[in-house]
């Protein structure tokens, strides 16, 4: 059976209406009234919330109760007690953790420690503010090495999962010559996209390497440059690290409406 609530202003009207078909002396009910004034001050204490939030109102109370008793309801400790009942413990929380990578432009001319506690961050949005995240060791960059893996942690257990690291550049602009910092992610999947970008953007497809951890899949058109898509040789740029090899690759036109000229490529570490 649902739990039926009433809000502050349904209370208030219900007694009332109830009052008034009980008897005929008292008929003042606008606001401002010694009877009204006194259902509204009693109603807020039975009512749910006008903010739309729980509070310590009886029907809130109740919905609080209520909400206890259903796995997709409950939070805290009544969630605890809700899966036990089918024999789970749920995981604690703990810190979110990534790899980083940071970036130079040109090779040291001397080995560069970034230190413990470097702060990186998330790009931030409109409605986000960036999260920070702190480097948790030590780390060199050595010399003449271009890009570097660093494990860093988060400061504080983000609300959202799925986050996108940018450089702080107050923090990391102070390290010398460190020009940038991204995160890499298991796979990397891209369809329609690169062969819109021109020769002078072929730089994008030369970091995939470097972001993918374990698989790289391409899913683009092959044919002749035109105004709109350019042809890229995914294979020698992606192999071209020496990290990466191509196990698969096969033409689309097998599955209509893509044409022969639309080709998959598969590339997955040799490591």
């Amino acid at each position: 059976m649902a739990l039926i609530t009433k809000s502050v202003n349904v209370v208030v009207d219900n007694v009332l209406s109830r009052f008034l078909a009980s008897q005929d002396k008292v008929t003042d009910i606008s606001p401002g009234s010694i009877l009204r004034t006194l259902v509204e001050a009693i109603a807020f204490e039975i009512g749910t919330s006008p903010t739309g939030f729980l509070g310590l109102s009886l029907y809130d109370q109740l919905i609080s109760v209520y909400n206890c008793g259903f796995l997709e309801l409950s939070e805290g400790i009544c969630l605890d007690r809700v899966v036990a009942i089918l024999g789970v413990t749920r995981i604690g929380a703990v810190s979110s953790g990534s790899t980083v990578t940071f970036r130079r432009n040109t090779p040291a001319v001397i080995d560069i420690l970034i230190s413990q506690g470097s702060r990186v961050s998330t790009e931030g949005q409109v409605d986000q503010a960036a999260i920070v995240f702190e480097t948790t060791a030590d780390a060199t960059f050595p010399t003449e090495i271009l890009n570097e893996r660093h494990t860093f942690s988060i400061s504080a257990t983000p609300e959202a999962s799925d986050l996108q690291y940018d450089f702080d550049e107050k923090h990391i602009y102070s390290i010398t010559e460190i020009r940038g910092v991204y995160n890499s992610v298991d796979v990397i999947f891209t369809q329609g996209f690169l062969m819109h970008l021109p020769p002078e953007l072929e730089w994008v497809i030369e970091t995939l390497p470097e972001k993918a951890r374990r698989l790289i899949v391409t899913n683009e058109g092959e044919r002749r440059s035109s105004f709109h898509a350019w042809s890229h040789d995914y294979q020698g740029i992606i192999e071209g690290t020496h990290a990466w090899e191509q196990v698969e690759m096969h033409s689309d036109e097998r599955f209509p409406p893509l044409p022969a000229t639309t080709v998959k490529r598969v590339f997955t570490r040799k490591d």
